[in-house]
């Protein structure tokens, strides 16, 4: 089973852009992992893990084709675990609103593969994140 986790350091370098990253686990090893700094300075802390999760999305995009390629079965959504529950309820949601309207279009990649049915998002414990 392909399951993943995000998470992201607010403003923790000296531009103060975030740093970001993910972790993928396949039946229980890592198989893909990532840490960078996001490229726009995220505007909260709820921000930056949204853009963490954005790009575990599509790492879970690549990793399902893959998986498929190599004739693995992918039922499913996959779960990606984030431990930021503002962020987690803003990929959940695609709605407009007024206190998210500054993050930007491609950041609301995730909420499209929520809606499809392609990955799920849950919370998790700080003390239980794999990424940190």
């Amino acid at each position: 089973m392909l399951e993943g986790y995000f998470d992201a350091a607010y403003a923790d370098n000296r531009d103060q852009k975030s740093t970001g990253g993910y972790t993928f686990m396949y039946y229980g090893s890592l198989i893909s992992w990532a840490s960078k700094v996001q490229r726009v300075i995220a505007l909260s802390t709820a921000e930056a893990e949204y853009m963490a999760g954005t790009e575990s999305a599509r790492e879970v995009l690549w990793l399902r084709n893959l998986l498929r390629e190599v004739g693995e079965t992918v039922k499913g959504a996959t779960r990606i675990f984030g431990g930021n529950t503002g962020s987690n309820a803003i990929a959940k949601n695609s709605q407009f609103h007024p206190r998210t309207k500054h993050i930007e279009i491609r950041e609301r990649f995730i909420n499209a593969l929520v809606e499809a049915g392609e990955i799920q998002i849950i919370y998790i414990p700080t003390d239980k994140m794999l990424t940190d």
